[in-house]
């Protein structure tokens, strides 16, 4: 009976040591394996049709591989082509007309030419002026005639007191000087108010420059405002243009990603709406691994996130990754205690697929 009772004891020891031993997590020292993984692929793309219209043509199949920018489809961009053409040609135009600046060159040759004329009537102007204020010649030929009528004078008188001192044809030449010295007079009057009619002439000249000058100078501005609209009027070309080759280009379906086309589902000659999918492409130099972890592998996961990936490819064939944690989910299971997380890797040899399972190993 005793004896009996003792193996029940140490039974019971046994047992607990065991439960024990079986809860306990694993050491800092032994590696943590995560078992039924499933690649995924991160980055897959419906690309879509940018134009809704009849595609003209499909270049790829499914399996290509393809780049990033790389045409995989083209809608109808008959129309396209043609307005962009005609973008163009405006463009070619505005450009012609912008680069053609002889309206300014000849308004500022013209203002120039104004501006040097009426220097040289300023000129003409002053001499006027001092032609006109000039009386000179009068006062000489009044002088003349005074001088002349004195003498005409004396030898009246002369002949007056004494016919014999002064001849009558001497007195008829003293008479013909001083009438001639009276139209001198009149002449040296007469030229004078002519200067001052030209001078006034002059400035009546000057002041048609100074409104020609304005006109030009109005004319140059003018000039001026009409290249700058020239000038606005091509860059607004440039812009229409860059537009309408824009519309050109989203008639072609480009990838947005370096991948391998994974199924097509437009062929040339359908008809598609913009948005609509024509190709899927997948990436998969990086995949990702999703899986479980429990509640008490989740702080392990966090601290050191570098793990080994061994991979079935078939025909019992493996191979290793090394990958990195870069998501734990927030949420855990209430029913298993489990949470998900992922581990993303480089593949650049693209020989693992998604789908394939796997195991991975945390790093110690």
């Amino acid at each position: 009976m005793i004896q009996r009772t003792k193996s029940t004891c140490n039974l019971i020891v046994a047992l607990s040591v065991f439960a024990i031993f079986a809860h306990a997590p694993a050491t800092a020292d032994e590696p943590i394996t995560f078992d039924q993984l499933i690649i995924t692929v991160i980055d897959s793309v419906e690309v879509p049709a940018s134009r809704t219209g009849v595609i003209a043509t499909v270049s790829v199949h499914e399996g290509d591989t393809v780049r990033t920018g790389q045409t995989i489809a083209n809608t109808d961009d008959r129309e396209a082509r043609v307005k962009a053409a005609i973008a163009q040609t405006q463009l070619d135009i505005l450009q012609s007309t912008a680069d053609n600046d002889l309206a300014t060159e000849k308004a500022e040759a013209e203002l120039g030419a104004q501006r040097q004329s009426a220097k040289e009537h300023l000129v003409r102007q002053k001499i006027a002026d001092r032609l006109a204020t000039n009386d000179v010649q009068i006062q000489a030929s009044e002088k003349s005639a005074a001088v002349a009528k004195n003498e005409l004078d004396r030898a009246l008188r002369s002949r007056a007191e004494y016919s014999e001192s002064v001849s009558a044809s001497e007195i008829e030449g003293l008479r013909l000087t001083y009438e001639r010295s009276q139209l001198e007079s009149e002449q040296a009057t007469f030229e004078r108010a002519v200067d001052r009619l030209k001078a006034q002439a002059e400035s009546e000249a000057a002041s048609r420059h100074v409104w020609a000058i304005q006109q030009f100078t109005l004319a140059l501005e003018q000039s001026k405002a009409d290249q700058h609209i020239a000038d606005l009027n091509l860059q607004l070309g440039r812009r229409q243009s860059e537009l309408a080759t824009l519309e050109t280009e989203r008639h072609r379906v480009v990838s947005p990603l370096d991948g391998v086309v994974a199924e097509v589902f437009q062929r040339a000659g359908d008809w598609v709406t913009e948005g609509e999918p024509i190709a899927r492409v997948i990436r998969l130099d990086r995949l990702r691994a999703e899986g479980f972890a429990s509640f008490d592998q989740l702080s392990e996961l966090r601290k050191k996130p570098r793990v080994d990936l061994i991979i079935e490819i078939g025909n019992g064939e493996q191979v290793e990754r090394t990958g990195t944690v870069v998501f734990v989910s927030p949420e855990i299971d209430p029913v298993n205690n489990e949470v998900k997380f992922w581990i993303e890797f480089d593949n650049p040899a693209m020989d693992v697929l998604p789908g394939m399972r796997l195991s991975a190993r945390r790093k110690s």
